[in-house]
């Protein structure tokens, strides 16, 4: 992410991690799409009715849909999955993006995991970085 964010300008000082909670798990399945994803145990014949990990398109799929969700905010987001990095100039310009961005994710219904979360830091960690 580090090389990410030089290349935008750099010069950000203040950062959110947001984190999913079981992101895949908020997506539902359109209906006439589900019988795609049936399974046979010795219990019966079953369908997922939210996106599993296990389908080998499940996170290509969801990080298009997770980059369609965020589109406004690219100018001052990452998303990779189900973790979402806000960065800003200030701290003012920050509670701004911040609030743009839960507001995006409130209008989607997609909730956040808050343990995981981490907001308005100067330095933070992000997919180990």
């Amino acid at each position: 992410m580090e090389v990410t964010l030089q290349t935008r300008g750099g010069g950000y000082h203040y950062f959110s991690k947001l984190d999913l909670k079981s992101g895949f798990w908020q997506l539902p399945i359109d209906e006439n799409d589900r019988h795609k994803t049936a399974f046979i145990t010795p219990f019966g014949l079953y369908e997922w009715n939210v996106l599993p990990q296990s389908l080998r398109n499940a996170p290509p799929s969801f990080q298009r849909i997770m980059s369609n969700v965020l589109s406004s905010c690219i100018d001052f987001s990452l998303v990779y999955l189900d973790d979402i990095v806000i960065f800003s100039r200030n701290y003012d310009e920050h509670l701004i993006h911040l609030e743009q961005v839960l507001t995006v994710l409130q209008s989607h219904n997609l909730t956040l995991n808050p343990p995981k979360c981490q907001l308005a830091k100067q330095t933070i960690e992000y997919l180990g970085h």
